[in-house]
């Protein structure tokens, strides 16, 4: 089975990467929990900050917030299509993938997928939802996504945290940065 690494799935392909020092992280507050900035990958096609919580490191995360920024994309409907295709051909979902629209809307510039991928190298699946959208005053693409790992044996979660984690990304918001600020 061929699996796809995480980052690739941010439509990453991006060049210099650097963990942040531990003084003065940027914070941010997802669904109640607190995740501190860990990670910026910085290239030519934009930007990826990723966020853990306390305890947590973007090597070893049980959830995980990732905000990216690609000025150079257009259309949120191209990237959730491009990654859909990424993780169908590539055998990496573990369920059918959702694809979810403000509102119920058609609304191709505000779009969530839900993805329950493969993660064998961490001992069970991950839970990704992903949001695409072009925010006012923001160039280009931004993606929010909410990662979870769940261990192979723990329960899936329920349609109630589901909604839960789907209402706080649409509402989400936040800043990328380039660099340490």
């Amino acid at each position: 089975m061929n699996l796809i690494p995480r980052r690739f799935l941010l439509v990453g392909f991006l060049g210099l990467a650097s963990v942040l020092p531990a003084a003065e992280k940027p914070k941010l507050t997802f669904s109640a929990q607190e995740y501190t900035l860990a990670f910026v990958d910085l290239g030519a096609n934009g930007v990826i900050n990723e966020y853990v919580p306390p305890g947590d490191t973007v090597e070893k995360w049980t959830t995980l917030i990732t905000v990216q920024q690609a000025p150079q994309v257009k259309e949120p409907a191209v990237v959730a299509a491009a990654v859909l295709r990424a993780v169908t051909d590539n055998d990496a979902v573990a369920s059918k993938p959702q694809v979810l629209f403000r509102d119920g809307t058609k609304n191709r510039e505000d779009i969530i997928v839900l993805l329950l991928i493969r993660d064998p190298a961490h001992g069970g699946n991950e839970l990704s939802i992903q949001r695409y959208v072009k925010e006012p005053g923001t160039v280009g693409v931004k993606t929010y996504i909410y990662g979870r790992r769940i261990p192979t044996g723990a329960d899936n979660p329920t349609q109630t945290q589901l909604n839960t984690w789907i209402a706080a990304l649409w509402d989400f918001k936040a800043d990328t940065f380039k660099a340490m600020p």
